[in-house]
């Protein structure tokens, strides 16, 4: 009897770490929150581990650098570990997305349905750099 390797865009719902896509000196960065360190593959790299089932990418809590707008898919959903309240400040106790890039949005949901984000800030660097249009593109591009 021959073996086939399961992988998550063949199981419905899976969950799936971002930290399971990326380097340690990614994380590492992340973690210390200077987000020097690109980490838009790996994200990009989880959202789609999920393929057309979809399911559920954990985002860890600290500060993701992006490069390039990412893209959800239908039925998948990105939760960070998010705490805007209690004894965290916000800038430790959130998981932040930050753009640093021209294009249209940190996080585009065009053409997907059935998603979820939550317990996540999307960011930029602000003027005086390059820095996307919008954190959150719900509509077309």
């Amino acid at each position: 009897m021959a073996l086939t390797k399961v992988t998550n865009s063949m199981i419905l719902g899976a969950v799936v770490n971002v930290f399971d896509f990326m380097t340690p000196a990614m994380i590492a960065d992340v973690q210390a929150r200077t987000a020097l360190v690109d980490t838009t593959s790996a994200i990009q790299a989880a959202i789609d581990s999920l393929g057309s089932y979809g399911g559920v990418v954990r985002i860890p809590r600290g500060k993701y650098l992006t490069t390039s707008k990412l893209t959800l898919h239908t039925g998948v959903s990105l939760i960070g570990d998010g705490q805007f309240g209690g004894n965290a400040t916000y800038d430790q106790g959130t998981t932040t997305i930050m753009g640093r890039h021209t294009e249209s949005a940190v996080l585009s949901l065009v053409g997907a349905v059935s998603c979820t984000v939550s317990d996540l800030a999307l960011m930029t660097d602000g003027p005086g750099t390059d820095w996307p249009q919008t954190g959150l593109l719900l509509g077309r591009d």
